[in-house]
């Protein structure tokens, strides 16, 4: 599956992040730098509604704490079936509904645009600290990943071919 970055449209040099994969964790804004960090890089499962963590599909986005005005949004182990860990892209620009309560979206708490600051749900009203894009991750950059796993230089190799009959091909050699 694709990972994906949850950027803030608020201040696009922010995306949504775990603070560590340990269920409870807080959930927050996040300098984006690059394709992300391991703690900031989702799998978004339209199907399911479970927005998981890339570094481990186990954890996926939560709700704890919820008042009837607010809740914190956290790291849990995935449970199937509980409702509160799925989510819906609503809207244009986007928001990101919870299917246990959907008049609340995930909310940059308080506007505050900077690395730190919690994310909560909210009801939905609209504000910038509200809408969210997904970016995918190039898939280039998870080969390069891949290639710390091997010694020596690895190369990318790849071959175009013109013969309409064969197509192009990507190899990683050692």
């Amino acid at each position: 599956m694709t990972a994906y970055v949850i950027q803030s449209l608020q201040n696009t040099g922010l995306c949504i992040g775990a603070t560590s994969t340990a269920a409870g964790s807080l959930v927050t804004l996040q300098t984006l730098s690059g394709v992300g960090g391991k703690l900031s890089q989702w799998i978004m499962d339209p199907n399911s509604g479970y927005i998981t963590l890339a570094a481990d599909p186990s954890k996926c986005l939560d709700v704890q704490g919820y008042t009837g005005q607010q809740g914190q949004v956290i790291i849990a182990d995935l449970v199937l079936g509980r409702t509160s860990q799925l989510w819906n892209w609503v809207g244009n620009p986007p928001r990101i509904s919870n299917v246990e309560y959907p008049t609340m979206v995930l909310d940059n708490s308080g506007g505050n645009a900077s690395p730190g600051n919690p994310i909560l749900i909210w009801p939905s009203n609209g504000g910038q600290n509200q809408k969210w894009s997904s970016l995918a991750v190039p898939a280039l950059a998870m080969l390069q990943k891949s290639t710390a796993h091997l010694s020596g230089s690895p190369t990318l190799e790849v071959v175009h071919n013109d013969d309409a009959q064969e197509q192009d091909r990507i190899a990683l050699r050692k």
